[in-house]
């Protein structure tokens, strides 16, 4: 009864540490907005295909130093022009060893002191015609674009940047990044990279990638950014996953403690202390089939899917604009984590460390007054462990501690249920070593995380692993 007890606390703490903790954010992205409903009405079906379909024909396999990849910014800077956009500019600058020319235009809004950047690139890789990598993001942003331009103005400024160069590292965003003077960076309330949208089985999640090309990155935006990006999203009639449409509470967990190799041009913003998110219709579990390859032509797009996008950023622009400077903090890190539309910050994963120690601690004291005192300490590592995954903010306690913890105290408490226990306590530790290996052999990723949390995680793993071994023999008669 104990250990039930203890599991019932550790719910009750998870409940409402999360919600204390949100109560304001959560109250302030539920209040209607019927702005976003009747803009993202007037997406025109079909417009950002057609617009998506002459550019491809036009301008295929857009990579460096083809002729197609030098004509495509004047295309695209026209159809700016066409949609409303005002201040569009081909903005030129040298990076490395060659002229990057990225395509600005812009929103004017209500406030010109503040601006979200949307951002996406037209360069590809050679060989790869570039229908969904990223020409898709591209019409559905000038679609979103005529829409907005059209009024009413956003809540401030809304800057639409096409890239050059995302494929070489992101050199056109670092470059555009780079040449921003303090008070510009400082006007920037957000950035929103759009890749891989539009396409056949496109299912659209923002991704939280705290490294990426940004190597040097503090860690992600705070849980604002992305919970405001899917409200708005949600409020223009277009569902937001977090990181994966089918496993995104794990996915934070991974892509917490792996540094990818991969990213997008958010990620010239992270570096630069912006905060920036990526929205994508491609995820580990839904991974864009034609990425980087011959395939990627217009025979992978999806016209109604094109559309969403574009309604999906018409909501995301209209909500980041009209949000205060006090609900937007520039503040970089990892200590957060969201399940479903939850989030739970570094305040709640401590609570949830400190109480996953409670547990592993009752049912470790509980084993050594049956005389089996070498399960009780390996009980009294995983409290240890999970107190300081808690302590540092790492979502590893939450997503593989936490169960393990639990179903080793059921097992201590209950023999009957030892067995089913022990098993509930690894499943989780199970789905992450999949995802975690399956991240690691499809996009060769490398740790991110600190020490302290690797170590820490290593310890969750080996007494979890031990302790639910140990739980399943028979106890001494």
């Amino acid at each position: 009864m104990i250990a039930i007890d203890a599991t019932l606390l550790l719910v009750v703490v998870l409940l409402l540490g999360g919600k204390h903790e949100l109560a304001s954010e959560e109250r302030a992205l539920r209040e209607p907005d019927a702005a976003i409903t009747v803009a993202a009405a007037r997406v025109e079906p079909g417009r950002a295909y057609a617009w998506l379909d002459a550019f491809q024909e036009r301008y295929p396999a857009r990579s460096v130093y083809s002729n197609t990849h030098a004509a495509a910014p004047d295309a695209i800077a026209l159809a700016f022009r066409q949609v409303g956009l005002t201040d569009v500019t081909i903005e030129k600058m040298r990076s490395e060893d060659r002229t990057v020319a990225n395509v600005v235009g812009r929103v004017a809004g209500l406030d010109r002191t503040r601006t979200v950047v949307i951002g996406a690139h037209y360069d590809v890789v050679r060989g790869a015609p570039g229908a969904i990598d990223d020409a898709g993001a591209i019409a559905a942003m000038i679609e979103a674009g005529r829409v907005l331009a059209a009024g009413p103005p956003p809540g401030c400024d809304v800057q639409l940047v096409i890239y050059d160069g995302e494929e070489e590292g992101c050199v056109g965003s670092f470059a555009h990044v780079d040449a921003l003077t303090p008070e510009e960076r400082g006007a920037i309330r957000a950035m929103v990279a759009v890749e891989l949208v539009g396409w056949v089985k496109d299912d659209l999640v923002v991704h939280t990638i705290p490294s990426g090309f940004a190597f040097h990155a503090e860690g992600v935006p705070g849980a604002w950014l992305p919970s405001a990006v899917r409200a708005g999203a949600a409020r223009a009639g277009v569902s937001v996953g977090i990181g994966d449409p089918r496993v995104g509470y794990w996915y934070q967990g991974t892509i917490r403690l792996l540094r990818v190799k991969t990213g997008s041009d958010a990620g010239a913003f992270l570096e630069g202390g912006i905060p920036a998110v990526m929205l994508t219709g491609s995820a580990l579990t839904n991974f864009y089939d034609g990425y980087h390859t011959a395939l990627d032509g217009m025979q992978k797009v999806d016209s109604a899917r094109l559309d969403d996008a574009a309604q999906a950023l018409v909501g995301i622009c209209i909500e980041l604009a009209a949000m205060p400077d006090e609900r937007c903090p520039r503040l970089l890190g990892d200590g957060w984590i969201q399940i479903a539309s939850r989030t739970i910050g570094r305040g709640g994963l401590l609570l949830i460390g400190l109480a996953a120690a409670a547990s592993a601690a009752i049912a470790a004291g509980g084993l050594l007054t049956n005389g089996r005192p070498v399960s009780g300490a390996l009980f009294a590592i995983t409290a240890v462990a999970l107190y300081g995954l808690g302590l540092v903010g790492g979502v590893l306690g939450l997503s593989i501690g936490v169960p393990l913890a639990l179903g080793a105290c059921l097992a201590a408490t209950l023999p009957r249920l030892a067995r089913v226990a022990a098993y509930i306590g690894v499943a989780p530790l199970i789905a992450e070593a999949v995802l975690l290996g399956s991240a690691v052999a499809s996009f060769g990723f490398v740790p991110r995380g600190s020490q302290l949390e690797w170590c820490l995680t290593v310890a969750v793993i080996a007494a979890g692993l031990l302790a639910a071994t140990l739980a399943t023999r028979r106890p001494r008669a």
